[in-house]
C-alpha cells in the first residue's frame, strides 16, 4: 500500500507563496529568461511522436517564435543544448548552443501546454540522419570539407544514388558534391553482340554499238564515253571490206561480229549484262568491362588518307591520316541495380567504296566508305535480347543513254540506245545480350584452342604428311579384373509367365 505524507502550510505562509508567484508571472515575460531545473534529454518514444513538431537549428544560431496565446511559461529540458528567451508577452527567442536534441515546453495562460523537439546540428549531421531515415538499408557516410559534401558508403542500386545526390546537393554551402558512393553487386558486365548483314546487288546492261566502211567513208554509232570500247583513231588507209582501225573489238563487248554487204565492210558490239551478286557478314564479338566504363570493338581494318598540310615556308607536305573501317562497337553500360543494367550502344559497320573513289593530287586513289551506325541507350534486365533491326538500305540506279531521236523510234530505237540498271539491297540486324559475369578459379578454366599442341616428329611429317594437331585425352583407365573374354550366362531364356494363383 502506498503511504502519502501531507505538508501543512500555514495561513500567513500561503499567502506570501501566493504574492511571490503572482509577481513571477507578471514579471516573467519581460525580464526573465526561462531555464529548466531538470536537464534530462526527452526519450525517443516522446521525440519520434510525429504529432510533435521539430525545430532544426545549427549551432550559434537562433529563431524567434510567435504564439497566438500570451506566453505563461517556457521550459527547456536541456539549457545546455538550447535557450529560450521571451521577447514579449506572445514571443520567444530560441538560441542553439551545441548538438543534440531536447524539448521545449510551453505553457499559455490558460494553462495549456505545447511541446516541440529541438534538434541542434551541423548541416552534416542534419543530411547524415535524414539519409538514415530514407534509406535505411544503405550504408551512406556524409562528411564536409570546405563547403564541399563528401559521399562514401554503398548504396543497392544507381537509382538509390541519383537520389541521395539530389537530397544532398542542398546541403553544400558551394553547390559542390562529390559522389565516391559504391553500387553494391555485380558491377562487370559482358556484352554479347551478333552482327548479322546480307547484301544483294543486281545488275542489268543493254548496249548496241555498230560501224561501216565504205571504201571511201566510214560510219558508226558509239553510244557513252566509249561505252563499247570503240575509239577514235586516225581513218586514212580505208579500205573497201576490211573492219576500219578505229572500231576495234572492246573487251565488255558480249556480242560481236563483223560483215561485208556490196563493199561495205560492218561490225557491230553488243554489250548485254545481268550480274546478281551476294553477300553475308557475320560477327559474334563478346567484350567485358565494369559499370560505367566504355568498350570498344574492331573487326576491320585501317586505310591511309593523305592529307596536304602547309608548311611554314609556304610549301605543303603530306601527312597521312587512317581511317577505321569493319565492324565496330562501343558500348557503356551502368548497373542499375536489381537485375537492371542501362546501356548506351554504339555499333558501326562500314566497307570500302570503290565506286567512289577519289584522286589525290599527284597521283594514286582512294575510295571512299559506306557506313551503317546506331547511337541508342536502352534499359534491359540480366539475359534479356535487344535486336536492332530495320536497318534496310536499298538503292536503284538506272541509265539510259540514246541518240536523239533516233533513239525514240519503235523497235529500231533499241539499236540506237544503252540502258543500265543496278539495284543494291542490303539488310543489317544486331543483337545486343548484357549479362553480368565474374571471373572464375584458375582451375576451372577450360583449355584453349592451340594450347595443348602435338608436334609431328619427323617419320610422322614426312612418311604420314601429319601436321599436328590437339593432344588427345588418354584413354579411360580400365577396371579392375576386367577381361577381354564375352561374358557367358547360364540359365533359362525367354519370358516364363509367374504359376498360377500368384505363386
Amino acid at each position: 500500500m502506498l503511504q502519502t505524507k501531507t505538508f501543512k502550510i500555514g495561513r500567513k505562509s500561503v499567502v506570501a507563496l501566493g504574492a511571490a508567484l503572482a509577481m513571477w508571472t507578471l514579471a516573467w515575460p519581460a525580464t526573465v529568461s526561462t531555464r529548466a531545473d531538470a536537464t534530462t534529454a526527452p526519450s525517443d518514444s516522446v521525440s519520434d511522436d510525429p504529432s510533435i513538431s521539430t525545430i532544426v537549428l545549427q549551432p550559434g544560431k537562433a529563431k524567434k517564435m510567435s504564439f497566438d496565446q500570451r506566453v505563461k511559461r517556457a521550459n527547456i529540458l536541456a539549457p545546455d543544448i538550447a535557450d529560450v528567451i521571451p521577447l514579449g508577452p506572445n514571443e520567444l527567442l530560441l538560441t542553439a548552443k551545441k548538438s543534440g536534441s531536447t524539448q521545449l515546453i510551453v505553457w499559455d495562460e490558460s494553462d495549456h501546454t505545447q511541446i516541440m523537439n529541438i534538434e541542434v546540428a551541423t548541416p552534416v549531421a542534419i543530411l547524415q540522419k535524414r539519409l538514415l531515415g530514407l534509406f535505411p538499408q544503405s550504408k551512406i557516410t556524409v562528411e564536409d570539407a570546405n563547403g564541399t559534401i563528401t559521399l562514401t558508403g554503398q548504396v543497392h542500386d544507381l537509382d538509390t544514388a541519383r537520389r541521395v545526390e539530389t537530397i544532398a546537393l542542398p546541403y553544400s554551402g558551394a553547390n559542390k558534391l562529390v559522389d565516391l558512393m559504391e553500387v553494391g553487386g555485380g558491377q562487370q558486365v559482358m556484352l554479347k553482340v551478333k552482327f548479322a548483314e546480307v547484301s544483294k546487288q543486281a545488275e542489268k546492261e543493254l548496249g548496241f554499238n555498230f560501224g561501216g566502211n565504205g571504201g571511201t567513208s566510214i560510219w558508226g554509232s558509239n553510244l557513252g564515253p566509249n561505252a563499247l570500247g570503240v575509239v577514235s583513231n586516225n581513218a586514212s588507209g580505208i579500205v573497201p571490206g576490211v573492219l576500219p582501225n578505229f572500231l576495234s573489238i572492246p573487251a565488255s563487248a558480249t556480242m560481236f561480229g563483223t560483215g561485208a554487204f556490196a563493199g561495205t565492210a560492218f561490225a557491230y558490239f553488243v554489250d548485254a549484262l545481268e550480274d546478281n551478286s551476294l553477300l553475308r557478314t557475320l560477327a559474334e564479338p563478346n567484350l567485358v568491362t565494369t559499370s560505367g566504363q566504355q568498350a570498344s570493338f574492331l573487326a576491320g581494318g585501317q586505310i591511309p588518307y593523305p592529307v596536304p598540310q602547309t608548311g611554314t615556308g609556304g610549301g605543303s607536305t603530306i601527312t597521312i591520316q587512317w581511317q577505321q573501317y569493319g565492324v565496330q562497337l562501343k558500348f557503356t553500360p551502368i548497373v542499375l541495380g536489381n537485375g537492371r543494367i542501362r546501356m548506351k550502344v554504339n555499333p558501326d559497320v562500314s566497307d570500302l567504296d570503290y565506286s567512289h573513289e577519289y584522286a589525290i593530287p599527284g597521283g594514286g586513289v582512294v575510295p571512299g566508305l559506306i557506313d551503317r551506325n546506331v547511337d541508342t541507350t536502352v534499359e534491359l534486365s540480366e539475359g534479356q535480347t535487344l535486336a536492332l533491326a530495320g536497318l534496310l538500305q536499298d538503292n536503284v540506279t538506272a541509265t539510259n543513254r540514246q541518240f536523239p531521236l533516233l533513239g525514240d523510234v519503235p523497235v529500231l530505237g533499241a539499236l540506237f540506245r544503252s540502258v543500265s540498271y543496278q539495284k543494291n539491297e542490303t539488310e543489317l540486324v544486331i543483337l545486343v545480350t548484357p549479362v553480368l559475369v565474374h571471373g572464375i578459379d584458375p582451375g576451372d578454366v577450360t583449355p584453349v584452342p592451340g594450347e595443348k599442341w602435338r608436334d609431328p616428329n619427323s617419320a610422322q611429317l614426312y612418311l604420314l604428311h601429319d601436321l599436328g594437331g590437339e593432344e588427345l585425352p588418354p584413354p579411360p583407365a580400365r577396371p579392375e579384373g576386367a577381361t577381354d573374354q564375352t561374358p557367358q550366362f547360364q540359365g533359362p531364356a525367354g519370358f516364363q509367365p509367374p504359376p498360377a494363383g500368384g505363386k
